[in-house]
């Protein structure tokens, strides 16, 4: 690696011990985290992955950041996991080294997703065969692939409603949204669960942690896919952002059902 070495390594690990996960993040899943942590460093002078450059921050805000999951992630239903933009595969790769679970990196931005493919195409691990990248938006993914996701994941994408109208139509029955999201409001939480309604989902835990060392605020919001939406969906790319089926301080439906 050739921003990452053994004091990275130990610091990740001390990260970690400060964490209840419950379950074990063994070293070699650690060494593959960092190998994509580097090749994302590596590459980010020259595609735009990520504003964090310092190392060891990256680690805690990159890899850790998207490991505060992880319990969500272990105790839901097995089945593929779809992470909705990528970016530089966060929080969707350290999930899928930790898990084990059947990946899709959904990512719209092409040399995003070209770079994701060529980390997992050069990895000589097993965990690379259970990891594909889709170049589309998440609705463009629903419209060929709808209803076979039994996980949703996000990190810092969008407001959570719109995430909840976004994860709806690529998950199974009893499939669940986990959201991961930076400190959130009373009135996004409840925009979610109009929207989560109107879906065929249902916001069922709110859990909030805190990253080590800084104790950035965080929460994890799972959304349990329960019954149909009473909307076609997906909507047309972007509406969900743009028009969204509920706001805040609002009690009507978007514009465009």
């Amino acid at each position: 690696m050739k921003h990452l070495d053994s004091t990275h390594r130990k610091y990740l690990q001390r990260l970690l011990c400060g964490l209840e996960l419950g379950v074990e993040v063994g070293e070699d899943s650690q060494q593959l985290m960092l190998e994509h942590l580097d090749f994302v460093l590596e590459w980010n002078g020259r595609i735009n992955l990520t504003t964090i450059t310092d190392p060891m921050e990256a680690i805690r805000l990159h890899i850790v950041d998207s490991l505060i999951a992880l319990p969500e992630v272990m105790s839901l239903r097995e089945g593929l996991m779809c992470d909705l933009g990528s970016g530089g595969g966060f929080p969707g790769i350290p999930l899928a080294i930790a898990s084990g679970r059947d990946t899709v990196l959904v990512e719209s931005v092409q040399k995003k997703a070209r770079l994701l493919a060529q980390f997992i195409q050069q990895s000589t691990s097993a965990w690379s065969e259970r990891v594909t990248v889709e170049p589309v938006r998440a609705e463009e993914y629903a419209l060929r692939f709808g209803g076979q996701a039994s996980l949703v994941t996000a990190r810092a994408l969008s407001q959570l409603g719109s995430l909840v109208e976004l994860a709806s139509p690529l998950l199974r029955p009893e499939g669940a949204l986990v959201a991961l999201k930076g400190p959130i409001t009373e009135a996004e939480l409840e925009v979610a669960r109009d929207t989560a309604r109107m879906t065929g989902m249902e916001v069922v835990s709110t859990r909030r942690e805190v990253l080590p060392q800084d104790g950035e605020a965080r929460t994890i919001v799972t959304v349990v896919r329960t019954g149909k939406s009473i909307v076609k969906l997906p909507r047309r790319t972007g509406m969900a952002q743009r028009e969204p089926l509920f706001k805040a301080g609002s009690r009507q439906a978007g514009s465009e059902l």
